[in-house]
């Protein structure tokens, strides 16, 4: 877990606990209460094309895509978790996101009501900043120390910096777990040890 310079939207109040006072309070309590998934994205054309009410199929434009297992075990996405994020809207920048062919689809509000999003836009690309409640995970609960888990970031990219609202533009995927269908296959997705 690292955290640079969160934004005072990402230190949610944990479950049972409230507020962390510092970071070294939030590293400490947040990942038995939640996953923290920072992503910094190098993209010489960010594209903001998709209508904030427009926020399903997050792969048609520049976006980043979190997949959960916390099973670690699931043989198809609806035992898992799976949010597509864009870092802007048409409507500016700020971030909106969805969960997608899981089984709770829709937009997080609803979906994932603990989730928090931010986006920060760079000289080199953008950064997209989460943190997820394991309550808004399938089975609700956190992992302990020590058990394995399957995860994976997806990175999508399109440069048509012209293209009209809602046009799909996704020209080029890059994941963490690189193995082919990844988002779509919980099998492929990587591993991670719960700390």
């Amino acid at each position: 877990v690292a955290i640079r310079e969160p934004l005072d939207l990402l230190v949610p109040d944990i479950p049972g606990v409230g507020k962390p006072v510092d970071e070294e309070q939030h590293l400490a309590l947040a990942g038995r209460h939640i996953v923290d998934v920072d992503a910094v994205v190098r993209d010489d054309v960010v594209v903001c094309n998709i209508a904030p009410d427009d926020v399903k199929g997050h792969w048609r434009s520049d976006a980043v895509e979190i997949c959960v297992d916390p099973s670690g075990r699931s043989d198809n996405s609806l035992t898992v978790f799976k949010a597509g994020i864009f870092p802007g809207t048409t409507a500016g920048r700020e971030p909106r996101a969805a969960r997608d062919a899981d089984a709770r689809q829709g937009v997080i509000e609803k979906t994932a009501p603990g989730m928090r999003v931010a986006s920060r836009f760079t000289d080199y690309g953008y950064v997209i900043e989460t943190a997820i409640p394991w309550s808004d995970m399938p089975g609700g609960t956190s992992p302990a120390a020590g058990e394995t888990i399957g995860f994976n970031v997806v990175i999508y990219d399109g440069d048509e910096s012209d293209a009209g609202p809602g046009a799909n533009i996704g020209k080029a995927r890059l994941a963490w777990s690189f193995r082919p269908s990844a988002q779509a296959l919980p099998y492929y997705y990587g591993r991670a040890v719960v700390r």
